[in-house]
């Protein structure tokens, strides 16, 4: 992703210079969402390897600890709410719960997504084994990582108080000591930023959020008599994750034969439907899905009883209060759905919590095979996904970061995609993404990018934009930014990096955050 090259520019600018800076000396805002991934990179740049080697090393380790502890919180949650449930369907749901193609996407990123979800589940894992302070170390941790995850204390607080009644004296004493823990941990940080920012959250926040929404506002644009009732948040939240979960984690989407167009009118070529998916979808995985709620359901009495249960209502409280966050104040489910990871948990756990729930052994075998072709096709799929990404940035991100680097001192890159197009040029690249510096916004709101430009001495534009075979791209990112009639400047195209569009087409769909085409304009002002 072009966001884990932000990252990876912020720790190693804080590794050589001890500074917290996209660009050194310019310091404009903190274009990080996550200060604990930053200062990892940063350690391990000190300790001698590059920022991208760092990253990977980091990716990995976080999918082994969500993985991990994902097997030990299932092994102890999944007999209480499916009792029938045979030892060795625990394992698999161990192992495809933790290990799908979306989450080891998750983990090879190079973000800090499951950085985040493992500490997250690690942190119930401690409070499931009475483990307190541990418990509130690895909560502290994961709201360093990402500042919503004070829902998670919020939730374990919420859990304790109303199922342990009697003792509600006894634990507000014993809460003390992790409390304080969570705030000496946090509060540095909240006091960084908004010493520094005067924001309380990163600045990348309003730049996420501005180029979301307007991308999700053009497709809702698009969606006819939809689009009324798309306009309401949180009804576009939950028809964004039906969609997503269909299409990329049970297989609508991957477009094997047979197959049927659909979604043309929204942009990026439409999806391919695939038949065989959207079969056992209907058949297999929807009924077992529901089994499995219901077995849940039955199963919640007791839960409140001992740390074990009182750990899995609170999770559950968690992804709940989670979901809720993003769906009333920024409904976006994120590249590849990674801002609510730990949907994926429930996606693949509730099938297989209805498979333990059946009766008849023939009928458990037959939908343990068939879960296992669709995490099979999964698996296939986010690898071909993933090779495709990778494609996409070398051959097209890399290849403009190493024009610019070829350009003369004199000439200033603003680009709206700033993390590999600042981390292959080794040159200070201005952010028109609202990412690492947060005037921008209020400069593009107002309609005032050329002022903004021209602050910046800006010479040249490096503009994400649709394939040249295309008519129309799914988001005209240069008519959201107000490009084209500026009455201070025009722009000239000079360069344009592509690959094949079918090969984009194959790599974002489920994605869906990155143009085909990056084309580098020359800037040149009137009068």
């Amino acid at each position: 992703m072009d966001d884990s090259y932000i990252h990876v520019v912020y720790g190693e600018n804080l590794a050589h210079y001890g500074r917290l800076e996209f660009n050194v000396g310019e310091f404009a805002g903190i274009g990080s969402t996550s200060i604990l991934w930053v200062l990892a990179i940063a350690g391990l740049v000190k300790l001698g390897l590059s920022g991208v080697a760092a990253v990977k090393v980091l990716g990995l380790l976080s999918l082994c600890l969500t993985a991990g502890t994902l097997a030990w919180l299932l092994r102890q949650w999944l007999p209480r709410l499916a009792s029938d449930a045979p030892r060795w369907l625990v394992v698999w749901a161990c192992l495809t719960c933790g290990l799908s193609g979306n989450l080891i996407w998750f983990g090879v990123s190079g973000m800090e997504t499951l950085c985040f979800l493992g500490l997250a589940l690690l942190t119930f894992a401690f409070y499931a084994r009475g483990s307190w302070i541990a418990a509130a170390v690895a909560a502290g941790l994961a709201i360093l990582t990402r500042l919503e995850g004070g829902a998670i204390v919020l939730s374990l607080v919420a859990v304790q108080f109303a199922t342990n009644r009697g003792r509600r004296a006894a634990d507000l004493r014993a809460l003390l000591v992790p409390a304080c823990i969570i705030v000496v941990m946090v509060l540095p940080w909240l006091m960084f930023l908004h010493a520094h920012t005067g924001h309380w959250l990163p600045t990348s926040f309003g730049g996420k959020k501005m180029a979301h929404l307007a991308a999700t506002a053009d497709a809702i644009g698009r969606a006819g008599s939809l689009s009324a009732v798309l306009k309401v948040k949180p009804i576009t939240f939950a028809m964004l994750w039906v969609l997503y979960a269909g299409a990329w984690v049970f297989g609508l989407g991957y477009g094997y034969p047979p197959h049927v167009r659909v979604g043309q009118s929204i942009g990026g070529g439409g999806v391919d439907l695939w038949l065989g998916a959207a079969a056992l979808l209907v058949v297999v995985v929807i009924p077992l899905g529901a089994i499995g709620l219901r077995a849940g359901w039955r199963g919640r009495r007791g839960l409140g009883a001992d740390a074990v249960g009182r750990a899995l209502v609170a999770f559950c409280l968690w992804a709940v209060l989670h979901n809720l966050e993003y769906a009333f104040l920024f409904p976006s489910l994120g590249t590849s759905s990674r801002y609510q990871a730990v949907n994926h948990i429930f996606l693949w756990a509730l099938p297989l919590m209805g498979i333990g729930a059946l009766r008849r052994e023939q009928l458990r075998q037959m939908a343990v095979l068939i879960m296992a072709a669709i995490l099979g096709a999964n698996l296939l799929y986010w690898r071909g996904t993933y090779a495709a990404n990778l494609r996409h940035m070398v051959g097209v991100r890399l290849c403009a970061a190493e024009s610019v680097a070829r350009q003369p001192p004199g000439v200033r890159v603003a680009a709206f995609d700033i993390g590999a197009l600042r981390w292959g040029s080794g040159r200070p690249i201005t952010d028109l993404g609202g990412l690492s510096d947060a005037d921008f916004v209020e400069y593009q709101k107002a309609g005032r990018v050329g002022e903004f430009l021209r602050k910046h001495h800006v010479t040249h534009l490096a503009i994400p934009s649709p394939h040249s075979s295309e008519r129309e791209g799914f988001f005209d990112l240069a008519g959201f930014l107000r490009l084209s009639d500026d009455p201070l400047f025009t722009i000239k195209e000079v360069t344009r990096f592509e690959g094949p569009y079918s090969d984009w087409r194959r790599g974002v769909g489920p994605t869906f955050n990155y143009l085909p085409a990056v084309v580098i304009y020359e800037v040149q002002w009137r009068g």
